[in-house]
């Protein structure tokens, strides 16, 4: 999997969760971060291998599952998918000319929106999250996936509901459009 954004977005939180998630469910995981300098607007990606099996190498160059949060980052990963892979991207990047490709499947889901109706902007990526533990990306169990979301939050509980608010949220709206 690569999960791919801008700094500040939770791009690099939401690779942590899964592989955390891949962790609780007594799966072998790597999880291997990309950031530059700038932090906070700058690019922003993650690599994770989760498997029934010890990883030689966290080395991602063709991926299953394609997360993008912006618009520079979908041009520059959606050649990485393989065919079949599931594409997940925030619906608002997308536009006439946002690279497409045929021989995937593209998830475009208002990540932004419903965490913003929800009264937590930042949460964009709990919807995405929401979006993969729906169809099952993961290949985890939802429990290990909820576990790990909510142990993220553990020492921010005003956080967890609102994160939790975004979650069902977005699992409402998957459940009517996917």
């Amino acid at each position: 999997m690569v999960f791919a954004g801008s700094g500040g977005q939770g791009i690099l939180s939401l690779g942590l969760c899964i592989n955390n998630a891949g962790t609780t469910a007594k799966r072998y995981t790597t999880w291997f971060p990309t950031y530059g300098p700038e932090q906070r607007g700058g690019s922003a990606s993650c690599s994770l291998v989760i498997a029934g099996h010890s990883i030689g190498a966290p080395n991602v160059d063709k991926t299953d599952v394609l997360v993008c949060m912006t618009r520079p980052m979908l041009e520059r990963f959606l050649s990485s998918a393989k065919p079949g892979s599931l594409v997940f991207v925030d619906s608002i990047i997308l536009d006439e000319q946002s690279p497409r490709r045929d021989d995937v499947r593209f998830i475009a889901i208002p990540a932004s929106e419903i965490a913003s109706a929800a009264g937590f902007t930042r949460a964009a990526n709990t919807a995405i999250l929401a979006a993969m533990a729906y169809t099952d990306a993961t290949g985890l169990p939802l429990e290990a996936i909820v576990h790990a979301r909510d142990a993220a939050m553990r020492k921010k509980p005003d956080l967890q509901k609102k994160n939790q608010a975004v979650f069902d949220s977005a699992m409402a709206w998957c459940k009517a459009n996917i």
